[in-house]
């Protein structure tokens, strides 16, 4: 599921919201995605269904976003060299999910 969706990701110079929502249209099992570039800064987007039906859905977006935005902004060169030395040192792709710390109903 990931290769899919990481074909479909656009280009370094396509990072728009208009982008991530038709990735997000085409993939209903994503809740969030971003993007950063130093020169543009940082698009988040989130499931647009899910915004409208549940007040923490759209907490847990707000919160992701503000934390990665303020993280990347600060580290994104060092991020960016992890993930591009893991890339080129494994014969298949590594990812990266993060886990939000807010609690969404019962589960963590």
């Amino acid at each position: 599921m990931a290769d899919d969706v990481c074909d479909d990701f656009p280009a370094h110079g396509d990072a728009c919201a208009h982008n991530l929502d038709r990735i997000l249209s085409s993939y209903p099992y994503l809740a969030h995605v971003f993007l950063y570039n130093a020169d543009k800064g940082f698009v988040n987007r989130s499931q647009p269904y899910r915004m409208k039906q549940d007040a923490s859905f759209r907490t847990e977006g707000a919160e992701l976003g503000k934390m990665m935005e303020g993280w990347l902004s600060m580290d994104h060169k060092e991020v960016a060299e992890k993930v591009i030395h893991a890339m080129r040192s494994l014969s298949k792709p590594n990812y990266t999910f993060f886990r939000s710390s807010m609690l969404l109903g019962s589960v963590q």
